[in-house]
Protein backbone atom coordinates (compact mmCIF):
# COMPACT_ATOMS: atom_id res chain seq x y z
CA UNK A 1 0.00 0.00 0.00
CA UNK A 2 0.58 4.02 -0.06
CA UNK A 3 -0.28 4.71 3.12
CA UNK A 4 3.13 5.79 4.62
CA UNK A 5 2.71 6.42 8.64
CA UNK A 6 2.72 10.05 9.79
CA UNK A 7 5.34 8.95 12.60
CA UNK A 8 7.44 6.68 10.45
CA UNK A 9 10.81 7.27 11.56
CA UNK A 10 12.82 5.06 9.12
CA UNK A 11 11.28 7.35 6.02
CA UNK A 12 10.31 10.79 7.35
CA UNK A 13 11.26 12.51 4.48
CA UNK A 14 8.81 10.20 2.10
CA UNK A 15 5.59 10.26 5.01
CA UNK A 16 6.04 14.39 4.63
CA UNK A 17 6.38 14.32 0.63
CA UNK A 18 2.79 12.09 1.09
CA UNK A 19 1.54 14.29 3.31
CA UNK A 20 2.19 17.39 1.26
CA UNK A 21 0.58 15.48 -1.62
CA UNK A 22 -2.67 15.00 -0.07
CA UNK A 23 -2.53 18.63 1.19
CA UNK A 24 -1.83 19.75 -2.72
CA UNK A 25 -4.62 17.38 -4.25
CA UNK A 26 -6.83 19.03 -1.67
CA UNK A 27 -5.77 22.37 -2.56
CA UNK A 28 -6.38 21.63 -6.35
CA UNK A 29 -9.82 20.62 -5.80
CA UNK A 30 -10.69 23.55 -4.15
CA UNK A 31 -9.45 25.73 -7.16
CA UNK A 32 -6.40 26.90 -5.35
CA UNK A 33 -2.64 27.63 -6.39
CA UNK A 34 -0.87 24.52 -6.11
CA UNK A 35 1.84 22.23 -7.36
CA UNK A 36 -0.40 19.60 -8.15
CA UNK A 37 -1.10 18.58 -11.38
CA UNK A 38 -3.40 16.39 -13.58
CA UNK A 39 -0.83 14.40 -14.05
CA UNK A 40 0.75 14.29 -11.23
CA UNK A 41 -2.62 12.89 -9.20
CA UNK A 42 -3.09 10.35 -12.02
CA UNK A 43 0.05 8.53 -11.77
CA UNK A 44 -0.49 8.39 -7.37
CA UNK A 45 -4.09 7.29 -8.04
CA UNK A 46 -2.18 4.62 -10.92
CA UNK A 47 -0.09 3.72 -7.83
CA UNK A 48 -3.09 3.18 -5.35
CA UNK A 49 -2.32 6.22 -3.38
CA UNK A 50 -4.62 6.81 -0.90
CA UNK A 51 -6.21 10.34 -0.71
CA UNK A 52 -8.35 10.76 2.20
CA UNK A 53 -6.97 8.78 5.34
CA UNK A 54 -8.22 11.59 7.65
CA UNK A 55 -10.02 9.43 9.68
CA UNK A 56 -7.36 7.52 11.04
CA UNK A 57 -4.93 11.01 11.29
CA UNK A 58 -7.75 12.54 13.06
CA UNK A 59 -7.92 10.94 15.74
CA UNK A 60 -4.31 10.90 16.02
CA UNK A 61 -3.57 14.25 15.83
CA UNK A 62 -6.26 14.47 18.30
CA UNK A 63 -4.38 12.72 21.09
CA UNK A 64 -1.43 15.17 20.19
CA UNK A 65 -3.49 17.73 20.97
CA UNK A 66 -4.16 16.21 24.28
CA UNK A 67 -0.99 15.98 24.45
CA UNK A 68 -0.22 19.83 24.17
CA UNK A 69 -2.46 20.50 26.29
CA UNK A 70 -0.62 18.54 29.35
CA UNK A 71 2.28 20.41 28.60
CA UNK A 72 1.09 24.00 27.64
CA UNK A 73 -2.47 24.53 29.92
CA UNK A 74 -4.83 25.43 26.56
CA UNK A 75 -5.32 24.37 23.16
CA UNK A 76 -3.92 27.49 21.35
CA UNK A 77 -1.34 25.54 19.18
CA UNK A 78 0.53 28.18 16.99
CA UNK A 79 0.12 27.47 13.76
CA UNK A 80 3.94 26.98 12.71
CA UNK A 81 4.27 24.82 16.38
CA UNK A 82 7.74 23.72 15.95
CA UNK A 83 7.81 20.36 17.51
CA UNK A 84 5.10 19.24 15.81
CA UNK A 85 4.29 21.96 12.79
CA UNK A 86 1.20 19.58 11.61
CA UNK A 87 -0.42 19.61 14.70
CA UNK A 88 -0.16 23.74 13.83
CA UNK A 89 -1.42 22.68 10.86
CA UNK A 90 -4.39 20.76 11.93
CA UNK A 91 -5.85 22.46 14.61
CA UNK A 92 -5.92 25.77 12.48
CA UNK A 93 -7.79 23.42 10.08
CA UNK A 94 -10.49 22.27 12.23
CA UNK A 95 -11.31 25.66 13.33
CA UNK A 96 -11.42 26.42 9.42
CA UNK A 97 -13.86 23.48 8.42
CA UNK A 98 -15.69 24.25 11.49
CA UNK A 99 -16.45 27.84 10.05
CA UNK A 100 -17.36 26.91 6.32
CA UNK A 101 -19.46 24.35 8.39
CA UNK A 102 -21.67 27.13 10.13
CA UNK A 103 -21.89 29.12 7.00
CA UNK A 104 -23.77 25.87 5.11
CA UNK A 105 -20.48 24.91 3.13
CA UNK A 106 -20.23 21.85 1.47
CA UNK A 107 -16.68 21.29 1.17
CA UNK A 108 -16.25 21.37 5.21
CA UNK A 109 -14.81 18.54 6.90
CA UNK A 110 -16.52 18.55 9.80
CA UNK A 111 -18.80 16.48 11.11
CA UNK A 112 -21.02 16.65 14.36
CA UNK A 113 -19.07 13.88 15.98
CA UNK A 114 -15.88 15.43 15.54
CA UNK A 115 -17.29 18.44 17.38
CA UNK A 116 -18.68 17.19 20.12
CA UNK A 117 -15.02 15.03 20.09
CA UNK A 118 -13.65 18.57 20.84
CA UNK A 119 -16.03 20.91 22.46
CA UNK A 120 -15.86 17.74 25.03
CA UNK A 121 -12.08 18.63 25.85
CA UNK A 122 -12.55 22.30 25.64
CA UNK A 123 -11.19 23.00 22.05
CA UNK A 124 -11.72 27.19 21.28
CA UNK A 125 -12.93 27.77 17.75
CA UNK A 126 -12.11 31.32 17.88
CA UNK A 127 -8.62 32.78 18.34
CA UNK A 128 -7.98 36.09 19.19
CA UNK A 129 -4.84 36.68 17.12
CA UNK A 130 -1.69 36.63 20.59
CA UNK A 131 -0.20 39.76 18.93
CA UNK A 132 -3.55 41.80 19.43
CA UNK A 133 -4.06 40.55 23.44
CA UNK A 134 -0.60 41.42 24.21
CA UNK A 135 -1.30 44.72 22.32
CA UNK A 136 -4.66 45.01 24.70
CA UNK A 137 -2.39 44.40 28.07
CA UNK A 138 0.43 47.06 26.77
CA UNK A 139 -2.67 49.34 26.91
CA UNK A 140 -4.12 47.88 30.24
CA UNK A 141 -0.55 48.69 31.77
CA UNK A 142 -0.59 52.26 30.40
CA UNK A 143 -4.00 52.92 32.00
CA UNK A 144 -3.10 51.35 35.36
CA UNK A 145 0.24 53.70 35.33
CA UNK A 146 -2.19 56.46 34.92
CA UNK A 147 -5.46 56.18 36.78
CA UNK A 148 -3.15 53.20 39.15
CA UNK A 149 -5.82 50.46 38.77
CA UNK A 150 -7.09 48.08 36.04
CA UNK A 151 -10.73 48.71 36.64
CA UNK A 152 -11.59 50.04 33.52
CA UNK A 153 -15.33 51.97 33.49
CA UNK A 154 -17.21 50.07 31.12
CA UNK A 155 -18.51 54.23 29.65
CA UNK A 156 -15.36 55.35 29.55
CA UNK A 157 -15.35 57.52 26.56
CA UNK A 158 -11.76 58.01 26.11
CA UNK A 159 -10.94 54.19 26.29
CA UNK A 160 -14.16 52.20 24.75
CA UNK A 161 -11.99 49.33 23.24
CA UNK A 162 -10.13 48.82 26.72
CA UNK A 163 -13.37 48.38 28.08
CA UNK A 164 -14.83 46.39 25.98
CA UNK A 165 -11.99 44.36 26.22
CA UNK A 166 -11.20 44.19 30.07
CA UNK A 167 -14.92 43.05 30.09
CA UNK A 168 -14.19 40.37 27.46
CA UNK A 169 -11.77 39.05 29.75
CA UNK A 170 -13.45 39.00 32.48
CA UNK A 171 -16.51 36.79 30.24
CA UNK A 172 -13.65 34.37 29.07
CA UNK A 173 -12.14 33.57 32.82
CA UNK A 174 -15.56 32.50 34.30
CA UNK A 175 -15.71 30.48 30.99
CA UNK A 176 -12.28 28.95 31.91
CA UNK A 177 -13.52 28.45 35.32
CA UNK A 178 -16.63 26.37 34.21
CA UNK A 179 -14.59 24.25 32.05
CA UNK A 180 -16.10 25.95 28.49
CA UNK A 181 -14.19 26.37 25.36
CA UNK A 182 -12.58 29.67 25.70
CA UNK A 183 -9.63 32.03 24.75
CA UNK A 184 -8.62 32.53 28.47
CA UNK A 185 -5.20 30.58 29.18
CA UNK A 186 -3.41 29.90 32.51
CA UNK A 187 -0.73 32.22 31.20
CA UNK A 188 -2.68 35.28 30.17
CA UNK A 189 -5.14 34.73 33.76
CA UNK A 190 -1.41 35.17 35.71
CA UNK A 191 -0.48 38.23 33.46
CA UNK A 192 -3.65 39.74 34.83
CA UNK A 193 -3.52 38.82 37.79
CA UNK A 194 -0.27 40.04 38.30
CA UNK A 195 -0.81 43.40 36.97
CA UNK A 196 -3.72 43.70 39.61
CA UNK A 197 -6.44 42.95 37.48
CA UNK A 198 -10.12 42.90 38.99
CA UNK A 199 -11.91 39.67 38.12
CA UNK A 200 -14.81 40.57 40.14
CA UNK A 201 -16.14 43.99 39.98
CA UNK A 202 -19.41 43.54 41.76
CA UNK A 203 -17.23 42.92 44.93
CA UNK A 204 -15.02 46.01 44.64
CA UNK A 205 -18.27 48.44 43.80
CA UNK A 206 -20.40 46.82 46.50
CA UNK A 207 -17.12 47.94 48.71
CA UNK A 208 -17.29 51.18 47.42
CA UNK A 209 -20.92 52.19 47.70
CA UNK A 210 -20.67 50.99 51.11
Amino acid sequence: HCTVPTRCSSNKRLAKWVSNQRHQYSEMKEGRSTEMTTERSDLLNGLGFVWKVYEDNWHEMLDDLRKYKERHGDYLVPQKYGPNRQLGHWVNNQRQAYKRMLKGEKQSSMAKERICLLNEIGFVWVVEPSGKWSDMFEELKKYKETHGNCAVPVKCPSHKHLAFWVQKQRRQYREMKKGRSTQMTAERSDLLTGLGFVWKVYEDNWHEML
